[in-house]
């Protein structure tokens, strides 16, 4: 399934794809923005949550389209370590 972010802290635009039933996994350095992906995608439904995407100075509205509604597990660094 395809899913696009749009607006979203430092995401302009994005498209990812996640396949079902499989471990899905982004790596990237710190502050590209892998985080902010998957709180848009957990606050899918949630128009007040998806708000606090905003970026910093713009005039936009954070936004994220699918064809179906994903609930991701997000794993931290700090959760990991411990």
């Amino acid at each position: 399934m395809k899913i696009k972010i749009s607006n979203c802290n430092n995401i302009d635009n994005a498209e990812i794809n996640i396949i079902p039933n499989k471990i899905n996994i982004e790596y990237g350095m710190n502050g590209t923005g892998k985080s902010t992906m998957a709180t848009a995608i957990i606050n899918f439904d949630n128009s007040e949550e998806l708000l606090k995407l905003k970026p910093f100075g713009k005039e936009v509205i954070p936004s994220i389209n699918s064809d179906e509604i994903v609930k991701p597990v997000l794993f931290k660094s700090y959760f990991v370590n411990n």
